[in-house]
C-alpha cells in the first residue's frame, strides 16, 4: 500500500507512520487530489437539502446517499483529469493551476 496524504501534521504523526509507504507530494496541493474534489461535490449535493438535518443521523443518512448518487462519470472525470493537473502542476514549477 502507498499513502497519498496532504502533510497535515495528524498525518505525520509516529502512530501514522508506522510500516507505511508514502508517495512524495507537494505540501498546499489538494487540488492534486481527486478525493478533495469529490469532497466539494459531496458537500455542494448535501447543502442542497432544506431544511438542515435536524440531527447527526440524519446528516450520516444524507452523506451516504449523496456519496452513493455522485455519478461515475463524475468519479471518471476526476481520475482522468489528474494526467493534465499533473501537467500543468509541473508547467508551473509546482505554482498555481487553474484547478
Amino acid at each position: 500500500m502507498i499513502l497519498q496524504d496532504d502533510n497535515a501534521p495528524p498525518h505525520r504523526s509516529a502512530a501514522v507512520n508506522i510500516r507505511v509507504n508514502r508517495m512524495l507530494w507537494p505540501a498546499n496541493s489538494p487540488d492534486l487530489n481527486p478525493i478533495e474534489h469529490m469532497w466539494d461535490e459531496l458537500c455542494r449535493r448535501v447543502q442542497q437539502h432544506h431544511p438542515p438535518p435536524a440531527n447527526l443521523g440524519q446528516l450520516l443518512q444524507w452523506l451516504q446517499q449523496e456519496w452513493n448518487g455522485v455519478p461515475r462519470a463524475f468519479i471518471c472525470n476526476l481520475i482522468h483529469s489528474m494526467r493534465q493537473q499533473c501537467v500543468e502542476c509541473l508547467a508551473h514549477n509546482g505554482g498555481h493551476t487553474r484547478y
